[in-house]
């Protein structure tokens, strides 16, 4: 979630990383729950608004946990839960951005290769990824 790449959101982020360490929280079930404790020291924290990012950010994760859990999954429907994933994310958009913030001054960023690894696995393999053709 600390990627950027679920939310750029640093700030609730930050809020939701202090609330699940404060309150000890692990396990997908206790994501999936309704928080409405708070915790000493949590100042002004609204925990609905807390809530509403929470089941923002780890909706998409959780889409690709599901699809995981399929009994008979293949390497494919593997594949299609991480593109899924990274598509809702906007990730290429994303990665795009940043990469033209770090190499604005450098040519090509070297996420080019792997970006169209990743998106050439939609059935087919074309290239490997970070390859050039």
């Amino acid at each position: 979630m600390r990627t950027g790449l679920v939310s750029q959101d640093r700030t609730m982020m930050d809020r939701l990383e202090n609330y699940i360490l404060a309150m000890g929280i692990r396990g997908g079930k206790r994501f999936r729950q309704t928080w409405e404790q708070t915790y000493r020291g949590a100042g002004d924290l609204n925990v609905t608004e807390l809530n509403t990012f929470k089941e923002q950010v780890l909706a998409p994760l959780f889409a690709m946990q599901e699809a995981f859990r399929q009994e008979h999954i293949t390497i494919a429907g593997m594949t299609a839960a991480v593109v899924t994933l990274l598509t809702d994310c906007r990730a290429e958009e994303k990665i795009k951005q940043l990469s033209g913030i770090l190499y604005k001054d450098r040519g090509t960023p070297p996420c080019k290769g792997i970006w169209t690894g990743v998106r050439s696995c939609d059935g087919t393999v074309k290239a490997p990824v970070g390859s050039s053709g």
